[in-house]
């Protein structure tokens, strides 16, 4: 292949020369592969002596061995890869450890035991069953281990999540944590993430620290961008800016400079943060005074709350006569009335919104329908009742179990319907996913459709994404179209940038570039030009398609939507999934109704309902995690399921 091939075999290709972007996924493992950039691997079988450029994924049964990537790897092995040499965004999930690894930059790893001797550059992930050991790594890493991590070296970036405590980890910047036990004398630099079952104490970070602990971190140090979740309170916490606290107590009379995210299970009174402050409070906050960037999750209502700009509100009771200026999230049980934001709202109710007023770049996700809801920029909803007589500017996001009758829309608007949506007009960007079919829709650009019927006589311009459970007959789309048909889809004509993935073959496609198929039986007479994932349980037969996404699931996927970068690994079906872009999933059981914005992580072991997320979230429960929204970067790892947690 010359550049950007994706491929995912059932038995092993050996001796594959690929320029750049390629995908694998053999059953059996590929011997002396030479890839040039963003190579994508999933063997079941271990790929030996593997030489990849950038941007390679890697998904093995059995150890990888004497492995040289440059950049971007990603790695799922289920038993250890061995004397790994990667450069940059490595992604690894081994079942066995991975001993002698050596990466650059940006690497995922996932083992279920021990990686020792790791050398690492930047933004590497790391999720281990076992204790890593001796592990080195300059920026952005992440750890998951079942075991404590020794000695463990980081420059920028780090995430960890271990079981045991870490001792006397050293860490430059972004760093994250995940403990069940304490860490003790941890210094780190900046965006350093904790989850310790444990306090961490004496703990001195410069900026953007993650903290995780089910007990309370005294006397902590923070420069900037901390992130803390303490089963207990925290008390007396001096950060600079953008701290974030998960606290299971109260925290109380917690001076915080910008960007501080607080979850506790009990009220924090008379708070006082000037920039980018995150609450997760049980319940409720009261005469909270943030200057911008607030996240608050209440299991109660917050009233009379004052907040400039970028502020996440997340209350299991309604907000009233709330006024923000700015970037606003909410995300409540109750219906707000009422509200009156500025840009980037966040809305998460269970009951509808209704006479909404906002400015730009709104989120909304509620249970029951809202009407009347006037929006200018970038909007996000997610109604299980139909959302009427909308009118939005640009950049709008719908998901809504009913149907939405006489929508209009500028650009960018995300749609996901249980029911059909009619006479919708639509500018540019626009994201449909209806369980219905959707008749007489006029797209401009970048579109989304998700219906179980098929959709007949669609006319869009440019970038429409299509996942119709039935075939879409006579579809006349532009550019980067997404298609995910159970059924096959005819006469398809689309323009670049297609996604395909249906469980019956698909005759006849034409798409112009960067597409990704990953098919359980042989892709016969495929023409691709770059990044193409598939994932088909039968052939697919002549389909040309598009960019970037990722499915791993062992059963079949269905009403699946994905629009760029998405990781699937489902070990059962995934229905009436949609997401936005570089999504991470990894359950057990099938997620319904799942929606995300961005750079989203999952690791359940049981199903995720009605899931909206916000950009890079992590989350890794063992129970499922119902109705969660997450904002940005946001690590969670819980032994119980989370339900209904949203953030922006």
């Amino acid at each position: 292949m010359g550049d950007k091939v994706h491929f995912r075999n059932e038995e092993p290709t050996e001796n594959p020369e690929i320029g750049d972007k390629v995908h694998f996924r053999n059953e059996e493992p590929t011997e002396n592969a030479e890839m040039g950039d963003k190579v994508h691997f999933r063997n079941e079988e271990p790929t030996e002596n593997a030489e990849i450029g950038d941007k390679v994924h890697f998904r093995n049964e059995e150890p990888t061995e004497n492995v040289e990537m440059g950049d971007k790897v990603h790695f799922r092995n289920e038993e250890p890869t061995e004397n790994v040499e990667i450069g940059d965004k490595v992604h690894f999930r081994n079942e066995e450890p991975t001993e002698n690894v050596e990466i650059g930059d940006k690497m995922h790893f996932r083992n279920e035991e021990p990686t020792e001797n790791v050398e690492m550059g930047d933004k590497v992930h790391f999720r281990n069953e076992e204790p890593t050991e001796n592990a080195e790594m300059g920026d952005k890493v992440h750890f998951r281990n079942e075991e404590p991590t020794e000695n463990a070296e980081m420059g920028d970036k780090v995430h960890f999540r271990n079981e045991e405590p870490t001792e006397n980890a050293e860490m430059g910047d972004k760093v994250h944590f995940r403990n069940e036990e304490p860490t003790e004398n941890a210094e780190m630099g900046d965006k350093v993430h904790f989850r310790n079952e444990e306090p961490t104490e004496n703990v001195e970070m410069g900026d953007k620290v993650h903290f995780r602990n089910e007990e309370p971190t005294e006397n902590a140090e923070i420069g900037d961008k901390v992130h803390f979740r303490n089963e207990e309170p925290t008390e007396n916490a001096e950060m600079g800016d953008k701290v974030h606290f998960r606290n299971e107590e109260p925290t109380e009379n917690a001076e915080i400079g910008d960007k501080v995210h607080f979850r506790n299970e009990e009220p924090t009174e008379n708070v006082e943060m000037g920039d980018k402050v995150h609450f997760r409070n049980e319940e409720p906050t009261e005469n909270a005074e943030m200057g911008d960037k607030v996240h608050f999750r209440n299991e109660e209502p917050t009233e009379n709350a004052e907040i400039g700009d970028k502020e996440h509100f997340r209350n299991e009771e309604p907000t009233e006569n709330s006024e923000m200026g700015d970037k606003v999230h909410f995300r409540n049980e109750e219906p707000t009335e009422n509200a009156e934001i500025g840009d980037k709202v966040h809305f998460r109710n269970e009951e509808p919104t209704e006479n909404a007023e906002i400015g730009d770049k709104v989120h909304f996700r509620n249970e029951m329908p809202t009407e009347n809801a006037e929006i200018g920029d970038k909007v996000y909803f997610r109604s299980e009742e139909p959302t009427e007589n909308v009118e939005m500017g640009d950049e709008v996001h719908f998901r809504n179990e009913e149907p939405t009758e006489n929508a209009e829309i500028g650009d960018k608007v995300h749609f996901r319907n249980e029911e059909p949506t009619e006479n919708v007009e639509i500018g540019d960007k626009v994201h449909f996913r209806n369980e219905e079919p959707t008749e007489n829709v006029e797209i401009g650009d970048k579109v989304n459709f998700r219906n179980e019927e098929p959709t007949e006589n669609v006319e869009m311009g440019d970038k429409v994404h299509f996942r119709n459970e039935e075939p879409t007959e006579n579809a006349e789309m532009g550019d980067k179209v997404h298609f995910r048909n159970e059924e096959p889809t005819e006469n398809a004509e689309m323009g670049d940038k297609v996604h395909f993935r249906n469980e019956e073959p698909t005759e006849n496609a034409e798409m112009g570039d960067k597409v990704h198929f990953r098919n359980e039986e042989p892709t016969e007479n495929a023409e691709m030009d770059d990044k193409v994932h598939f994932r088909n349980e039968e052939p697919t037969e002549n389909a040309e398609m598009s960019d970037k996404v990722h499915f791993r699931n062992e059963e079949p996927t269905e009403n699946a939507e994905i629009g760029d970068k998405v990781h699937f690994r489902n070990e059962e079906p995934t229905e009436n999934a949609e997401i936005g872009d570089k999504v991470h999933f990894r359950n057990e059981e099938p997620t319904e109704n799942a929606e995300m914005g961005d750079k989203v992580h999952f690791r359940n072991e049981e199903p995720t309902e009605n899931v909206e997320m916000g950009d890079k979230v992590h989350f890794r429960n063992e129970e499922p995690t119902e109705n969660a929204e997450m904002g940005d970067k946001v690590h969670f790892r819980n032994e119980e399921p989370t339900r209904k947690r949203r953030d922006g």
